[in-house]
């Protein structure tokens, strides 16, 4: 009961303050850095639900915020943020470990309007026992976005497969991580490009 006592006052507070003009912007997004690294360190949602609304309210009303949230995820899971440029692409891509016949590669893929640092909880619970490797999807985050370039499904394929050639996770395989529209990208791929597959896992994959 507690719980709904705090989100029922932050509300109201919330509420009071965005009559104030200026402090609104600010205050609300103290509340969801906040709300966001402090109620939601391991990684796991709130167990809160006014708490978890709050949070996902304010969180989109404010995309620096959850810019920040995403930065700090990055540090904490310890990735480095790596880029392979090509004669007519940029691709942009989170990274921890070496690939060895030992150390198996685990490329994630994410879903539509998503980044590269949505996999970083993940990545923390995969990096004791495997290379891991986070892209940003074409058109997405901080990998090349040309408006005129191939965005549906097929042409997202060869984009991986080409990314997956240049950074030479094809030397030693890799299993492939895809959710949402990640999920059906990786689907495609692995029917077309099944040599030096490991394994495919699809988490709610649209299509």
């Amino acid at each position: 009961w507690m719980a709904w006592v705090v989100g029922g006052l932050v509300l109201l507070f919330t509420t009071a303050f965005m009559r104030l003009g200026g402090l609104a912007s600010l205050f609300d997004a103290a509340l969801a850095i906040y709300l966001r690294l402090f109620w939601d360190t391991d990684g796991c949602y709130c167990d809160c639900k006014v708490l978890g609304f709050l949070m996902k309210w304010q969180m989109a009303r404010h995309p620096l915020t959850r810019r920040i949230v995403l930065m700090w995820r990055q540090f904490r899971c310890g990735a480095a943020k790596r880029s392979i440029s090509l004669p007519d692409y940029k691709f942009m891509y989170l990274e921890h470990g070496q690939a060895s016949a030992e150390r198996p590669t685990v490329l994630l893929l994410h879903g539509f309007t998503s980044g590269k640092e949505e996999w970083s909880e993940i990545m923390r619970l995969l990096i004791p026992i495997a290379h891991v490797v986070a892209i940003d999807m074409p058109g997405h985050g901080e990998t090349t976005r040309n408006p005129r370039g191939d965005f549906s499904v097929a042409g997202t394929v060869a984009r991986i497969r080409q990314f997956a050639e240049a950074s030479g996770l094809l030397k030693h395989g890799f299993h492939l991580v895809g959710s949402s529209w990640g999920g059906h990208v990786a689907g495609v791929y692995a029917s077309k490009y099944p040599d030096r597959l490991h394994s495919l896992s699809l988490m709610c994959p649209s299509g």
